[in-house]
């Protein structure tokens, strides 16, 4: 593509989408190792603090690692070994379970262990 005014040669068109300085690959997600373990207690609260924009990047990475593996089990070689086939159903499995867990305890939904351990266990 380039542009030019009337009667001049055309030159052309570049775009800079950013400086040459940054590195060709930018991380989608850093994880740093220098957090404390939280308490299970404290789990549902810190998920609460987290605001929209940051919950919906973590939630978007869940979400691409089970599609991944979907996508992985549409593949004639994976579905025909049956090792393979366990490991990406299981993959699919554990994405769903987190990402079902962590929506449930940042909107309250799940009782924490405070709630679980105030109701008394019935047998039928």
């Amino acid at each position: 593509m380039s542009i030019s005014s009337s009667g001049e040669p055309p030159y052309p068109f570049k775009w800079f989408y950013r400086p040459e300085t940054v590195p060709a690959v930018v991380p989608v997600l850093q994880i740093v190792d220098d957090i404390t373990e939280l308490a299970f207690e404290q789990l549902p609260s810190v998920l609460a603090e987290i605001d929209k924009r940051h919950w919906g990047a973590i939630r978007q990475v869940l979400i691409e690692a089970k599609m991944k593996a979907e996508a992985m089990l549409r593949n004639d070689e994976i579905i025909k070994n049956a090792q393979l086939s366990a490991y990406y159903q299981g993959w699919v499995n554990y994405a769903d379970y987190i990402l079902a867990n962590l929506e449930g305890l940042r909107a309250g939904e799940i009782p924490g262990p405070s709630d679980q351990s105030a109701a008394p266990i019935t047998e039928p």
